[in-house]
């Protein structure tokens, strides 16, 4: 799966069974691509990652793991997933808040998606249900692009900014600027 690596190939696991199955003996031998060791806690956050749709920052995977029943402190979160980024493990996207937030490589590679980031709360959701009108304007601006500038265009990552539901009270506007109305 991904960049994990079975040093134990007679064990007849497969790198997903090792990463959905909750755990396993510590001395199951997985390691990450670089010779990292495949830990509770470095499971436990691809695990997470996987299962949402949802970009979270380290401190809403340590919320959650915590919540799980996992035992990890927030310092193992942030060493784990800058290790994970830096493997390419999971991915870092930058929602401007000043905090990462992290996804699973796979899903993001499996499935083209944008992100829309909320502007008051910096919630990042992964969408991936495209209208046929949203595909055939990506479509031409692709190739208005590559006619204008002369490149090829191979790929694209957009971020949408809005205010999520949950910060739309009527006091916020849609720039997500309090407007002193309630």
């Amino acid at each position: 799966m991904g960049r994990w690596v079975d040093r134990m190939k007679k064990t007849g696991r497969s790198d997903a069974d090792e990463l959905s199955d909750g755990g396993g003996p510590s001395d199951q031998a997985w390691v990450l691509e670089g010779g990292y060791r495949s830990t509770d806690a470095r499971r436990g956050v691809i695990d997470l990652l996987r299962e949402t749709n949802l970009c979270l920052t380290a401190d809403e995977i340590h919320v959650r793991l915590r919540e799980s029943g996992r035992r990890v402190g927030l310092a193992t979160v942030y060493r784990t997933v800058n290790l994970l980024s830096d493997t390419g493990a999971i991915k870092r996207i930058d929602a401007g808040s000043g905090s990462a937030h992290f996804e699973a490589v796979e899903q993001s590679e499996a499935e083209h998606h944008h992100h829309i980031i909320c502007s008051v709360c910096h919630r990042v959701l992964k969408y991936a249900q495209f209208s046929k009108e949203e595909l055939d304007l990506m479509e031409r601006t692709e190739r208005s692009l590559e006619k204008r500038f002369g490149y090829r265009i191979t790929g694209h990552r957009i971020y949408f900014e809005g205010v999520c539901p949950e910060c739309q009270p009527k006091d916020v506007n849609a720039c997500g600027k309090t407007t002193g109305i309630t």
